[in-house]
């Protein structure tokens, strides 16, 4: 049975518009954009943002890298906000990445009507998909894909690069933590990322050195000499002290006549 697609207290349809881009692009930026421009229609917006985000300012605002802020509702998934969500026209997302149920609720607030706009990331900083972005990619009406501008060719940028060695994926931060690369930027930076990343004192690499050579000692140990019969340690000491002892006799032969020779 499908499911009931309703107008909003407006009279229009609802829609879903997703932002999508790396960091320092411009997606909250021109989330905030979009709000103003409805509330200047007389539209009536709810802003969320992710309860976690305090990078700016505390929880409750959603502000632009250039410190612009608007008033929101922090919430830590969606579903938190659906009670006072039937009083809106708009609802905007921010950080959307970050929601769980982020495909489960802009779908169902777009079919009561309501106008969803969500501002995401669509890639970690591997470059891997986040999910529900993926997922809501093929339900909504419009996507806009921003792009910023490389930190180090200064190129177009499209994917987000992290310059701190923690490996996860949810970790808040700024241009203290992460940077706008090109393609090229990003393989180069990750490559030269893992290699400082290897530990020398690992067993692995421990493992690939040549351990030094021990010399075996011709010296007996006192323990040792104390366990040998008599007859065995004067053996034993007569061939320490004079190796020719071990020669053969022909050879011992030539030793003497040279000797003698000189």
């Amino acid at each position: 049975m499908a499911e009931h697609i309703g107008r909003g207290d407006s009279g229009g349809w609802g829609s879903v518009e997703l932002i999508l881009g790396p960091m320092f692009s411009g997606k909250t930026t021109e989330l905030v954009r979009r709000v103003r421009r409805y509330q200047a229609a007389s539209k009536l917006c709810l802003l969320l943002n992710y309860k976690g985000d305090a990078r700016y300012a505390e929880a409750g605002n959603v502000v632009t890298h250039d410190l612009t802020q608007l008033k929101a509702h922090p919430v830590e998934t969606l579903e938190e906000a659906h009670n006072r969500v039937w009083q809106y026209d708009v609802i905007a997302v921010d950080e959307g990445q970050f929601m769980p149920d982020l495909v489960e609720w802009a779908e169902r607030w777009a079919n009561e009507g309501k106008l969803v706009l969500v501002a995401a990331l669509d890639g970690t900083f591997k470059r891997q998909p986040f999910l529900p972005v993926l997922q809501l990619v093929s339900l909504a009406e419009d996507v806009t894909k921003l792009k910023a501008v490389c930190a180090q060719c200064h190129r177009e940028a499209a994917f987000t690069h992290r310059k701190s060695p923690e490996d996860a994926v949810e970790l808040v931060g700024g241009r203290d933590k992460y940077e706008a690369l090109c393609r090229a930027c990003h393989a180069q930076s990750s490559t030269e990322m893992a290699l400082s990343s290897i530990n020398l004192n690992s067993p692995s690499a421990v493992s690939c050195m040549h351990p030094p050579v021990k010399r075996k000692s011709t010296r007996i140990s006192n323990a040792r000499r104390a366990s040998l019969p008599e007859a065995g340690r004067e053996n034993r000491s007569k061939i320490i002290s004079n190796p020719s002892i071990l020669q053969s006799p022909s050879r011992r032969r030539r030793s003497l006549q040279a000797v003698t020779i000189r």
